[in-house]
């Protein structure tokens, strides 16, 4: 076992990970994680939801960025896939439409499929 490495990277999550693997082809690397399991904390409790009209223009290009690597993962990085389609739905009270028509609006405007449902 090698106890000498080039980086060492605290957290076992999807970020600590992420750097891990774009680091390994160049440096010897360890992940270092104190729980029982990687993705334990944050990670573990994300809702997992790729959704490109989410968050501001810059984290909307960066998910937009992700969405090759995630649909065709590199031979031998998971036995399983990463992504997969599902929907997502969003609720507003009667207050709330203002914001919920801004939210629409922005999501048409990235060409995300979308569609609104009426409460009848």
């Amino acid at each position: 076992m090698n106890l000498v490495y080039d980086v060492a990277i605290v957290g076992g999550g999807i970020v600590a990970a992420s750097i891990a693997y774009q680091l390994a082809p160049h440096l010897s690397v360890c992940l270092l994680e104190a729980e029982d399991q990687p993705g334990y904390h944050s990670t573990g409790r994300s809702a997992a939801l790729y959704m490109d009209s989410y968050g501001p223009p810059v984290v909307r290009q960066l998910t937009r960025a992700s969405l090759n690597f995630l649909q065709q993962c590199p031979d031998g990085f998971s036995q399983y896939p990463l992504i997969s389609p599902r929907g997502a739905m969003m609720i507003a009270s009667p207050g709330q439409v203002d914001t919920l028509d801004a939210h629409e609006s922005m999501v048409r405007s990235t060409g995300a499929p979308i569609r609104r449902l009426k409460p009848e």
